[in-house]
């Protein structure tokens, strides 16, 4: 680890504040009193940034040293990412190229109590930004994009679902970016995520159709019926791959593959996992549905806590105060990113959205 002087991490600390007041979107400063918000109107930083006094980091270069004013957070705004180093066009160099915003450091963080008071103050303003931005799209709330949807329903006789299709409202949404070493925040997301209404329906519904699928072919119709014959391991993997494959196909997600017995090639989020397994319907007092093994294994999932789940039960208390009610979903997960992406769904009505849009113009 580098090593700095008192005067150089001083003069390090102060440029990326000065880097964040002069080009990030928004900007909250922490005061004493309550956060102060400043929203910059000619942003060259996509980025919403946290500001406040801190001492470095137990392993960064600025540990055990207090600093009146450091960047504490940051969120990516659209493709903005955070704490990342990007262009900024609004100022050419001599050759007419676009000069760089140098990246800031990520050698603070906030305390759980900076977080609490700061964390309804973020929700809120990209909750904001999401409305601000749907309200000025052609396609709103006022004027819905429209897409094809499947709508399923099992038929005992012929053994197979029905389909028919029907046309939705897209939802219209806005996409942010937090840092993996933001854990306050990061648990937050996550846990807003279980909460989303649609996250939910999506899971339950998937969960009741392979369960439907699967106790058709093990179940009497009558009590005076014996059961059917017990599938095989391998004719269980197939329809749960298949259940899998036509939900995933229906939501426009994933192309037809040959092999539909390949379940794990459809990449369902290791997060849903979990919570489609605990949505499977059980029976005269089980704990867990006759089938949660088999599915658990056709879906590749062992049984370990996921770092998700890990997120989600770290979470600081009463979230829902901090969230307010936010519909977000996460589109792209751990990877080898530095950072995961959400969205952020609008909640405007059409007669806001049209007010907003108007205002706007």
């Amino acid at each position: 680890m580098k090593k700095f002087s008192s005067v150089e991490l001083k003069r390090i600390v102060e440029n990326d504040v000065n880097r964040i007041i002069q080009h990030a979107q928004i900007v909250i400063s922490l005061t004493p009193e309550r956060p102060m918000v400043f929203v910059n109107p000619k942003p060259a930083l996509n980025v919403l940034a946290v500001i406040g006094p801190e001492k470095g980091a137990p392993l960064s270069p600025a540990a055990n040293r207090f600093f009146p004013s450091a960047v504490l957070l940051e969120i990516g705004l659209g493709r903005g990412r955070p704490y990342h180093k990007t262009k900024n066009y609004q100022k050419l160099n001599s050759t007419g190229n676009p000069t760089a915003i140098l990246k800031r450091r990520k050698w603070f963080h906030l305390t759980e109590q900076q977080y609490i008071q700061a964390a309804p103050w973020i929700f809120s303003a990209l909750q904001d930004l999401t409305n601000e931005k749907v309200a000025r799209w052609e396609c709103n709330h006022n004027n819905p994009y429209r897409i094809a949807s499947e709508r399923q329903h099992f038929v005992r006789r012929s053994k197979a679902f029905i389909s028919k299709i029907i046309y939705l409202d897209a939802l219209r949404g806005a996409r942010f970016s937090v840092s993996l070493e933001d854990r306050f925040l990061l648990s937050d997301v996550y846990w807003a995520e279980k909460q989303n209404k649609d996250v939910r329906l999506y899971l339950e519904s998937l969960a009741k159709k392979i369960d439907l699928r699967l106790n058709f072919n093990n179940y009497a119709r009558k009590p005076s019926q014996k059961p059917r014959k017990e599938l095989s391991t391998t004719e269980r993997f197939k329809q749960i791959a298949a259940i899998i494959n036509e939900e995933r196909k229906k939501r426009g997600s994933v192309k037809d593959r040959k092999d539909k017995t390949k379940v794990r090639d459809e990449k369902l989020p290791s997060r849903y996992i979990v919570d489609l397994l605990d949505y499977l319907p059980r029976r005269d007092g089980e704990s867990r549905s006759k089938y949660y093994y088999a599915i658990a294994e056709a879906l590749g999932y062992t049984g370990e806590e996921l770092r998700e789940e890990k997120f989600v039960r770290q979470v600081l208390p009463d979230p829902q105060e901090r969230l307010n009610d936010i519909q977000l979903r996460i589109t792209t997960g751990l990877s080898n990113r530095d950072h995961i992406v959400f969205e952020v769904v609008s909640n405007l009505s059409a007669e806001e959205i049209a007010a907003d849009a108007s205002v706007s113009t």
